[in-house]
């Protein structure tokens, strides 16, 4: 009896390791790969990734530096919006997620910004969705589904045979990013032929990125130059309708 009761407690407190393991386990610290090839924690701790360093920059012993917060300039890019129209299944375009890169400060915003764009094209992916698995019998059809699947898998054949099981090239190429496809802003949306110093960003700043609103930017700007025009044809009508003032009054 006593060897009975041992077995259930070493079970009861296996399940409940297991539990703690589950629970735990639900998101792993960020982890980014510098711009040297070496695994960096994030800079400064809080899930920030580390992105390494534009271009080759040296310390005062003359030794290459590789970690970001390191250097006389870096800046925090933080996701503003989740890309799930552009890069659906890359983590690190998710929202909130924050970048950290270190450069020359003479650098212009062009070079670090696709240093970024690069480091995020790095990242692994989620696993892509499982094929659709139309071959299966529902059950209903009375013992006929093994015919269902013959002749789907003889269509399948007829088509060359090709599977819908996308390639690892293939979904990472459905999931990479370009420069053309975000903005940045601090303060306001950062013109990227600029310097940092031009564009007023300092050391450790954080830099937001989202999709390119250019094209709301225009439409918005368009209404506004319909709206005026509009109210300035509203009072020159308004004008024509009143009285002439102070053109002398009635005898």
């Amino acid at each position: 009896g006593n060897a009975g009761n041992n077995n259930n407690n070493n079970n009861n407190d296996n399940n409940n390791n297991n539990n703690n393991d589950a629970a735990g386990g639900g998101q792993a610290p960020a982890v980014g790969v510098g711009a040297g090839g070496g695994g960096g924690a994030g800079a400064g701790g809080g899930g920030v990734l580390e992105a390494g360093v534009v271009g080759n920059i040296t310390n005062a012993d003359g030794a290459r530096i590789r970690l970001s917060t390191d250097c006389e300039m870096y800046v925090l890019i933080e996701m503003a919006e989740t890309l799930s129209d552009i890069s659906p299944a890359n983590p690190a375009t998710r929202r909130g997620s924050t970048v950290s890169i270190g450069f020359d400060k003479n650098s212009k915003l062009s070079f670090v910004l696709e240093h970024f764009v690069d480091f995020l094209n790095r990242q692994p992916l989620d696993p892509p969705p499982p094929e659709e698995d139309d071959d299966e019998d529902d059950g209903g059809n009375g013992g006929h589904g093994q015919d269902n699947n013959s002749k789907k898998n003889k269509s399948k054949a007829g088509k060359g045979g090709k599977s819908s099981q996308i390639s690892p090239a293939e979904w990472r190429a459905r999931n990479q990013l370009t420069t053309g496809q975000l903005e940045f802003y601090h303060a306001e949306v950062l013109r990227i032929n600029e310097t940092f110093e031009g564009a007023a960003v300092m050391k450790a700043d954080k830099i937001r990125c989202r999709r390119k609103r250019s094209r709301q930017r225009d439409n918005a700007l368009q209404i506004i130059r319909q709206q005026r025009e509009a109210d300035r044809d509203y009072f020159r009508k308004m004008a024509r309708l009143l009285p002439e003032v102070g053109g002398g009054g009635r005898g």
